[in-house]
């Protein structure tokens, strides 16, 4: 079934408001308010609208920022995927997944209006007052105003929502500049994907390829696809079932390296090559990443060769992982032990910490739940003189390393811990070092 849906109609239901039930039978209020400019957003078959969810609480309302999405046809399988992803509780685990939806209202009217529609958390954001996407950031100039630091961590973030989606068991379908949302969380810069509904899990049935003349199952977009991709589609572009991303570890590639090297001087090289990607169909399918030319490559050679050898894997699990982007983007600098790593924790007490006692650690894995069952979540592996640690992914994490402090990946796999470097985990801290004598504290 489809709806007459435009810009015009949905000016309609600014100013108006729905009454829900939450998933846990809360009373609950949407507020459409009028849009700013440059609003309603419009996608292939769906617009997004902003809006503001207050849920009755106990001790006084609760308001969150929601993106409404409303699709333009009614498909079956929507539904029961939407709500997969809401059964799961994703969005609640950590901001990684703040695009994934929380909440599904399906067919309603409002003001008149019918509209099919679920909602997702609305990231704040610096732009006109909100997120903005890499794609837009990247034509009107701004993204070369965001240092290489930046660029970096939220390229970490990317890979860091990649790995908890691989683990879930969860391909998002569709990285791309459009879909990748700069924003802000806690008053701290981030990146997330947004738009997961053409996502592919064994749980649920695929979207159709086609609803009607509209394309329905996104099949990732130009110069995100990766080979076999291509060759699938070419050989039926338009009715295959059996055609889906299987992966989006070329696509999380793609995305990091574009987000990497971008600026006015590679997006005059690429104009004057006459594109305006990064990777044109004819590159990927040649897999040969020298093509490009190498003041592109020279910007960001280590990530231009994990990418070739993306191009170049004979299935999607052979392609290089969400973590071994992460080590490319140095978010996994290892340095060897001499002795054995000591862990000294210390807890925070209003302005200042107290010291919780130190010990070494002598097995080589297990988890730091023996210091304090509140850190049972923090895996280790002590390994070639090298350690690694293992954070949960909803467990807000940061770094200080030859004093500079980051935010780490939570979720995204295993980061190397070298001496001298001191963590962050909520209340807690701990700092590691490289203990050499014959005595230690014991192990945990």
């Amino acid at each position: 079934m489809s709806y007459t849906v435009n810009a015009a109609r949905l000016a309609q239901v600014y100013g108006s408001s729905l009454q829900i039930k939450t998933r846990d039978g809360s009373d609950a209020t949407i507020r459409i308010p009028t849009q700013p400019s440059g609003w309603p957003r419009r996608g292939t078959e769906a617009y997004g609208l902003k809006t503001e969810l207050e849920v009755v609480r106990p001790h006084g309302p609760e308001r969150i920022p929601a993106f409404l999405k409303l699709f333009m046809t009614e498909v079956k399988e929507r539904e029961t995927r939407t709500r997969l992803l809401i059964a799961m509780e994703l969005a609640r685990r950590s901001h990684f997944f703040h695009g994934i939806p929380f909440g599904w209202l399906g067919n309603f009217t409002i003001n008149g209006v019918a509209l099919i529609a679920h909602f997702t958390r609305m990231i704040h954001g610096p732009y006109d007052g909100g997120p903005e996407d890499f794609g837009r950031l990247r034509s009107n100039g701004r993204w070369k105003t965001i240092d290489a630091d930046h660029r970096r961590r939220f390229g970490a973030e990317l890979a860091a929502a990649v790995a908890g989606l691989e683990r879930a068991g969860i391909v998002h379908g569709d990285i791309s500049p459009g879909n990748t949302l700069i924003g802000q969380n806690s008053g701290k810069d981030i990146c997330i994907l947004c738009d997961y509904d053409g996502y592919f899990s064994k749980r649920v049935p695929r979207l159709p390829r086609k609803d009607g003349r509209l394309p329905c199952r996104p099949l990732g977009s130009p110069g995100y696809q990766y080979p076999d991709l291509i060759s699938a589609i070419e050989a039926d572009p338009q009715n295959d079932a059996d055609i889906w991303v299987q992966t989006d570890r070329f696509a999380l590639g793609v995305a990091i390296c574009e987000m990497m090297v971008w600026s006015d001087g590679v997006e005059q090289i690429l104009a004057t090559a006459g594109r305006g990607e990064l990777l044109p169909k004819d590159l990927i399918m040649s897999r040969d990443v020298s093509r490009l030319p190498t003041a592109v490559t020279d910007a960001f050679p280590e990530g231009f060769k994990l990418l070739e050898k993306a191009m170049r894997a004979g299935s999607p699990a052979a392609m290089p992982s969400p973590e071994d982007w992460l080590r490319v983007l140095g978010f996994d600098e290892a340095a060897e032990y001499k002795g054995r790593p000591l862990i000294t924790l210390f807890r925070r007490r209003g302005n200042g910490r107290m010291r919780h006692g130190a010990f070494r650690l002598s097995n080589p894995s297990g988890d730091l739940g023996r210091a304090d069952s509140q850190l049972a979540g923090i895996k280790f592996q002590f390994d070639a003189q090298k350690l690694e640690l293992e954070f949960a992914p909803a467990a807000p994490v940061r770094r200080r390393r030859e004093g500079k402090l980051a935010d780490i990946a939570a979720g995204g796999g295993a980061v190397s811990a070298n001496p001298g470097d001191i963590y962050y985990v909520g209340d807690w801290g701990f700092e590691v070092a490289d203990h050499t004598a014959a005595q230690a504290p014991p192990p945990p």
